[in-house]
């Protein structure tokens, strides 16, 4: 009998993107899935959706729950899931047809314990830029974590298959953002082998007020605390991987720094200033590493010069929704 995957599905108050993602999944080529919706007490009818959703496919189990935010939701998922494999998708996103069925014939054909593939980026009005499907890497544990914090492929969980014993003595860290980058490494750590490609299989959809495009806030620092832990657990997991680590640390700095300049200025001046010391202290690491743009280097050439100029052309980049982050 083929293998059982479990999909996790968060739901939080998207009861008009909802039934389109869970459409997608329940149309999937492979079709040995546990669908679990965890409706993560939504305030705009998604829960009853969700129950509405659960009687079309004897497939869907649906819980709710008082919220607890996106990484409770999915540990919950996680606690009342029964797979072989686990995979996520976001209530809002949606994913083509033969995503898992590819992911899963990586796994069996490698004897792999993860797989992953690459995303669309789909923002409003836009058509999703499609690529080449030529990149394919199979690798042991130090190897897939460099590729990670490398950014060879994405640190998110949503494009992955995952064998469901990875998530033994690992969780989502709850309160904070950028929870996936935060799992990524323990994650791969559990691994024996990995997989990836960058076959496009999942439409990661940009919304106006998501997670990832809101403006500057305090969660916005979670970005360095993420990837400070990372820095951390890598070089304990594997000293090889310190510089790898060390440029994630850099790209955590700019994330911030660029959501403050596109700020109205309220924010801690003092984790400015420490940002901007750490990437200035890191300037050949910078402008050496192919995993930054030559946007990103141009801005932090600017930097390198004065902070108003480098704000002006940070501005000038959101404006145009041009992306200078790697």
């Amino acid at each position: 009998m083929e293998p059982l995957i479990s999909i996790i599905i968060p739901v939080y108050n998207v009861k008009q993107y909802l039934k389109k993602c869970v459409d997608s999944v329940i149309a999937q080529s492979y079709s040995n899935l546990e669908i679990v919706l965890v409706d993560d007490g939504s305030t705009d009818g998604s829960g009853a959706l969700c129950d509405s959703l659960g009687k079309q496919d004897s497939r869907i189990t649906v819980f709710h729950k008082k919220n607890g935010g996106l990484s409770s939701a999915r540990n919950y998922g996680i606690e009342n899931s029964h797979g072989d494999y686990l995979g996520f998708v976001d209530s809002d996103d949606y994913i083509d047809f033969d995503m898992y069925e590819y992911l899963l014939s990586l796994i069996k054909r490698h004897n792999a314990d993860v797989s992953g593939c690459d995303l669309y980026e789909c923002y409003s009005g836009k058509e999703p830029v499609r690529h080449e499907d030529d990149m394919y890497e199979v690798l042991e544990t130090v190897d897939a974590i460099r590729f990670v914090l490398e950014s060879k492929t994405s640190m998110n969980v949503v494009n992955k298959l995952f064998k469901s014993d990875l998530f033994e003595d690992v969780k989502f860290t709850e309160g904070i953002t950028m929870e996936d980058a935060r799992i990524m490494v323990d994650l791969l750590n559990n691994a024996s082998v990995a997989v990836f490609t960058n076959a496009q299989k999942y439409y990661y959809v940009r919304r106006e007020k998501s997670i990832t495009t809101l403006p500057f806030n305090e969660h916005s620092y979670d970005a360095i605390d993420v990837h400070d832990y990372n820095y951390n657990r890598a070089i304990e997991i594997s000293p090889a991987l310190e510089p790898s680590a060390a440029l994630r640390q850099c790209w955590a700095r700019f994330y911030v720094l660029d959501k403050m300049m596109i700020s109205d200025g309220n924010y801690d001046k003092r984790r400015e200033q420490q940002c901007i010391s750490f990437l200035k202290d890191r300037k050949h690491e910078v402008l050496t590493c192919s995993m930054f743009t030559k946007g990103r280097k141009l801005a932090f050439c600017a930097l390198l010069i004065n902070k108003g100029l480098y704000k002006t052309i940070v501005n000038r980049f959101n404006k145009t929704r041009r992306p200078i982050n790697a």
